[in-house]
């Protein structure tokens, strides 16, 4: 399905589920979850080496379709030069758990 801001608008989960995702027809990687309490949020999600993974990327509400695509555009671009975005947001994260006092990660793909 093609996401739009009409889709966004309209897309509910169905009863008795907890959550229901859609994926983009435009922009491969490009996904929303609705849960059952109708928060909507954009993620990407992509498969390396077998393995598949998903970032989250924001609320429908806080982030614009546009910067949703560009955003899953940049990621999938890194997949794409061999570098897993997700693992590296992981290693950072548990890091920066390890060491307090070091400076915190900056996501390249928000340059």
């Amino acid at each position: 399905m093609r996401l739009t801001i009409e889709v966004l608008e309209t897309l509910g989960c169905p009863e008795g589920r907890r959550d229901k995702m859609v994926f983009d027809d435009k922009q491969q990687g490009l996904g929303v979850r609705v849960t059952s309490s109708g928060r909507k949020t954009y993620l990407a999600q992509y498969t390396r080496a077998g393995v598949r993974r998903r970032i989250p990327l924001g609320s429908c509400s806080a982030i614009s379709l546009d910067d949703a695509r560009e955003a899953v555009r940049r990621i999938m671009t890194e997949v794409a030069n061999g570098r897993d975005p997700a693992l590296e947001r992981k290693a950072a994260r548990l890091a920066k758990a390890a060491d307090p006092s070091a400076p915190p990660a900056v996501d390249a793909w928000f340059d």
